[in-house]
């Protein structure tokens, strides 16, 4: 058997499949332990300590072997609290280097905790598998009307500018054809992004009005901010009779307070108890459809002024639907409106299980050819 062996790896086709071998594993840089949690991207606060890549084993003394571990770690963390975490990073050699953070403090944004952090699974190569293999959910879309290539190109800039502001980073997005030319954009989408809570975000047009009475005195071009953090601003959760409503401040341009003030300085007041409120109210507009519960009325210390700070209002029956609209509305606004309505065509939800048999069937082919070459 070893004169055999011998007689074959002088063989010069087996002696280059046997380097081929050994820089592959070099590249696909398997690893044998997973434990923790992968940095996909980071923003503040935790920018400055971690970077893509690093693997989280430890939030505040809570021991991070897998996504479970981290949400409950996370969990436990409020506003204003101290984080610490440990992590690994890849050293020469593929050694995993173990270090912890300074201090930071976690933030509140959209009545939620914020570290800054996106994490997945720890892979177990350098390699990048497609839904096909990693499972996930891929989504198509259909512009209304037909569009020109210039068009569908920039409307898929402003959805990956949407899913950015979100919180979604990296997510695959391309355009596709049929074969009668018919122009569709498909996006693929991780296991952990559930398309029900983002599905305003990829539909909408993105179309902002601000009325009071039937006068238009904002629109998303005069839109130059939108409050996310809460600090000298308005961004907040709260329950009300029958859900929650959701409220946050933006920043707008002189031309849209001047529209503003011109239109509630010839309104007149109405006096109510102790208040005083304008005869007509604020309402605001997302493609033409009324926002639950965005009908504002208006005090009289704002008739005639030139408002550069109006608060966004809106509604939900549960928490989670007023956060994540709130979420969703915001990256809207901050992004530029789609030149055409999109329709969801078809959901497909992909099973990782089926990725997971077709490696294994590979490995197996892989061994057989090796054990043949051999005999």
């Amino acid at each position: 058997m070893s004169f055999k062996l011998i007689t074959i790896l002088k063989e010069w086709r087996i002696t280059l499949m046997l380097l081929a071998l050994i820089m592959s594993i070099f590249i696909i840089n398997p690893r044998f332990e997973t434990s923790g949690v992968m940095v996909t991207s980071v923003t503040s606060p935790a920018s400055s300590y971690l970077s893509k890549g690093m693997i989280i084993t430890n939030i505040n003394g809570y021991d991070v072997a897998n996504l479970t571990n981290y949400n409950e770690a996370v969990s436990n963390i409020k506003p204003g609290d101290q984080v610490i975490i440990t992590y690994k990073e890849q050293g020469s050699f593929n050694q995993y280097i173990t270090s912890t953070t300074y201090p930071f403090l976690a933030v509140e944004e959209n009545n939620e905790t914020k570290l800054g952090i996106s994490v997945s699974s720890v892979p177990f190569s350098n390699l990048e598998f497609g839904l096909d293999l990693s499972g996930g959910t891929k989504v198509i879309l259909k512009p209304e009307s037909k569009v020109s290539d210039e068009e569908l190109t920039n409307i898929v800039g402003i959805l990956e500018q949407r899913l950015n502001i979100y919180g979604f980073k990296e997510i695959p997005i391309n355009t596709v054809a049929d074969l009668r030319g018919e122009q569709y954009i498909k996006i693929e989408l991780p296991s952990s992004v559930s398309v029900e809570n983002i599905e305003q975000l990829l539909e909408s047009e993105g179309v902002f009005e601000a009325r009071v009475g039937n006068t238009t005195v904002y629109t998303g071009e005069d839109i130059l901010g939108v409050c996310l953090t809460g600090v000298d601003c308005v961004s907040r959760v709260t329950q009300s009779q029958g859900g929650y409503v959701f409220e946050f401040s933006l920043t707008v341009s002189e031309k849209g307070a001047e529209q503003f003030a011109n239109k509630t300085g010839g309104l007149s007041s109405v006096n109510s108890m102790s208040d005083c409120y304008l005869n007509e109210s604020i309402a605001f507009f997302l493609d033409g459809e009324l926002l639950d519960n965005s009908e504002l009325k208006i005090s009289c210390n704002l008739k005639g002024v030139p408002e550069r700070s109006p608060v966004i209002r809106g509604g939900a029956e549960t928490l989670d639907e007023a956060r994540d609209r709130m979420k969703s509305l915001k990256s809207m606004l901050q992004s530029q409106n789609l030149p055409v309505k999109l329709n969801i065509e078809s959901i497909e939800v992909i099973s990782p299980k089926l990725g997971q048999e077709f490696l294994q069937n590979i490995l197996v082919v892989f061994l057989l050819s090796i054990i043949s070459v051999d005999l």
